[in-house]
């Protein structure tokens, strides 16, 4: 050191060690890297297309068509409803009309929507590449899709089911609702419900394992703790209308009597059932709403989130207490 500080200025930069300059990335890396994230060409790499990002947008497009159907199936009810006398629908009708529009905006809307909006925001804000388990993340859509292109084949059939969107046994027995309506409610919500169960491990994984090196749970944004919730709050309420399902679809085709009073049974089991899950249900739609407040006020702004600590907390404890209600 002490020879080199000796040497005239031209000489030591001409003997100083080379900066590093590493090397910059070669076609071949980004060919590897679109290889490795992007979608395959044709209809085959649609179908097996499992970036987040691909995912997440459709869950958010798919969900927004089945707004429009629901808006669409309102409008008919509204027009039924004018005038005293209208015959625009028959009783029956109106029935399926009206359990088809709650269907879609409980089931088929609100929390697809959010869940669509989670996937596709989550990895790029706590610094991951993907998902947790991108093929379950497509695995989860396909089943939300599914689910819900066979409520509305029913409903073009004739086979839509007119129990209302709550399904309330007795009504919805065997005895009262005879047919395929109900069996279609029952396997559907079953499909979408898991569809959710999905997403929601997904997300819990990720924010939980993923995250960037450095950032700590009390420095994630607001946003990705109210996602963060919103996946627990589903993890905890969506087994209980799955179960429900799955046993009014025993009582309606293997004689079981879970709903049935004569047999020892007992209907308001279904409300339990149901409930535990409508009634978080509420604030599982609220919580992406709460998270992009919280960005787009800071964002527009242009100042520090205030109170972080106690926004994060309230976020956790209206998870909690929804259940209470």
């Amino acid at each position: 050191m002490a020879i080199t500080r000796d040497l005239p200025t031209s000489e030591r930069l001409r003997t100083a060690p080379e900066p590093h300059d590493p090397k910059p990335p070669s076609y071949d890396d980004h060919d590897e890297l679109d290889r490795t994230w992007g979608s395959g060409p044709g209809v085959r790499g649609w179908f097996s297309a499992v970036n987040h990002r691909v995912i997440g947008l459709r869950f958010i497009v798919t969900s927004f068509v089945f707004l429009l159907l629901g808006g669409a199936l309102a409008l008919v009810m509204r027009l039924q409803l004018m005038s005293p006398d209208a015959t625009l629908l028959s009783p029956e009708q109106y029935n399926q009309f009206f359990t088809m529009h709650g269907v879609t905006m409980m089931f088929l809307f609100a929390v697809p929507m959010g869940e669509g909006f989670a996937i596709y925001m989550t990895p790029l804000l706590i610094g991951t590449r993907d998902m947790s388990f991108p093929r379950l993340n497509a695995f989860g859509y396909y089943v939300f899709l599914i689910g819900g292109l066979s409520l509305y084949t029913a409903f073009f059939l004739g086979l839509a089911p007119d129990a209302g969107w709550f399904n309330y046994p007795t009504l919805s027995g065997r005895e009262y609702s005879p047919g395929a309506r109900i069996d279609m409610y029952t396997t559907i919500i079953t499909f979408v419900e898991l569809s959710a169960l999905v997403a929601a491990v997904e997300l819990v994984v990720t924010i939980l394992k993923q995250r960037a090196p450095g950032m700590a749970l009390h420095r994630m944004p607001l946003f990705v703790w109210a996602i963060l919730v919103m996946a627990m709050m589903i993890l905890f309420a969506m087994p209980g209308v799955i179960v429900a399902s799955i046993m009014l679809a025993l009582d309606r085709m293997a004689d079981t009597l879970f709903y049935v009073p004569s047999g020892g049974g007992d209907p308001l089991l279904w409300q339990h059932l149901f409930w535990w899950f409508g009634h978080p249900e509420v604030y599982i739609i609220l919580m992406p709403g709460l998270g992009f407040i919280s960005s787009i006020v800071v964002a527009f702004a242009r100042r520090p989130i205030f109170g972080y600590t106690a926004l994060t907390v309230s976020l956790v404890a209206t998870g909690i207490i929804s259940f209470g209600l």
